[in-house]
């Protein structure tokens, strides 16, 4: 229905049959009437189209990161890769080699970034970013050396991890938003 009210043409018609609806007691129409029924027709149309940019910029956005940094990884520029070198070592070095890791993560994050892309696969995109995400905030917990400089006071590499909050409301916003039409 909303695409239906897109059009100002569709708005005004609507406009002129409700005001014959809501019209005085005499069958006057009535500009007050009218006044208000296009500005509630205008502001559901206007929210629709904002919602809609609001959560395409936010898509285009977590492409944009996930895919940059993700290549980052594919061409070993990354500025994290000591940071994820160190995690890896400390975490998943037995199972898998670091020279099949990096790439291997690289293809992940370009692959999550590329999946926001597409409102269908929101769901996966989402499961995909919390597991990628989880990783990430790890080297705050098992290496504070890298991560902290006191109490309060995070280094470089823990400001770059915890810049994630961005990201993850961003997440939340395309997730909790396309939730509600499931």
């Amino acid at each position: 229905m909303l695409s239906i009210l897109g059009s100002s043409f569709m708005r005004k018609a609507i406009a002129n049959e409700l005001v014959l609806v809501f019209s005085d007691s005499q069958g006057l129409k009535t500009y007050f009437y009218h006044q208000i029924i296009t500005i509630m027709l205008n502001s559901i149309t206007t929210t629709h189209t904002n919602q809609t940019s609001v959560l395409w910029y936010n898509r285009i956005a977590l492409f944009v990161v996930f895919f940059w940094f993700g290549l980052l990884k594919i061409l070993g520029m990354s500025p994290a890769e000591p940071i994820v070198s160190e995690l890896h070592r400390l975490t998943i070095a037995p199972l898998v080699s670091i020279h099949v890791f990096l790439p291997a993560l690289g293809l992940l994050e370009c692959a999550i970034g590329l999946v926001w892309l597409f409102p269908r696969y929101t769901r996966l995109a989402f499961v995909l970013f919390c597991g990628q995400m989880f990783t990430t905030f790890l080297p705050l917990l098992l290496m504070p050396h890298e991560t902290w400089q006191s109490a309060f006071a995070l280094s470089l590499s823990g400001q770059y991890i915890v810049k994630n909050v961005v990201l993850i409301a961003s997440a939340l916003t395309i997730y909790s938003t396309n939730r509600s039409q499931w």
